[in-house]
């Protein structure tokens, strides 16, 4: 059975907040979660990680965006291990997947690359 965790109202603006909005980026979403992971704050924490993967998604080119390259993603793959590790408050393993996430991120999304 498949658990649907929803994030409080005011979580996503806390994470805009601290992610500095105006010059957001996967890499600052994830300090932002970092913090929040800190703090034991979750829905925190799955916001700023919800942000900062779609944000990584849509800073890649066109013509390497899909499903396939996504899940292979190994970025991708620390921030989904994050979030697992904050649903089940394994605050550890979350803040070790998101320093690994922040460390690999440097490969994988080329800065002013967003597109439209």
């Amino acid at each position: 059975m498949k658990r649907t965790l929803f994030v409080p109202a005011g979580a996503l603006a806390l994470v805009l907040a601290a992610a500095g909005a105006a010059q957001a980026s996967p890499q600052s979403y994830l300090q932002a979660a970092a913090q929040a992971v800190q703090g034991q704050h979750r829905g925190q924490a799955l916001a700023a990680l919800d942000r900062a993967e779609a944000d990584a998604l849509d800073r890649q080119p066109q013509a390497t965006r899909g499903d396939q390259e996504a899940e292979d993603s190994p970025f991708l793959r620390q921030i989904g291990r994050a979030r697992q590790a904050v649903a089940e408050r394994d605050w550890g393993n979350a803040a070790t997947s998101i320093t690994e996430a922040m460390r690999l991120s440097d490969q994988v999304i080329v800065p002013g690359s967003q597109s439209q």
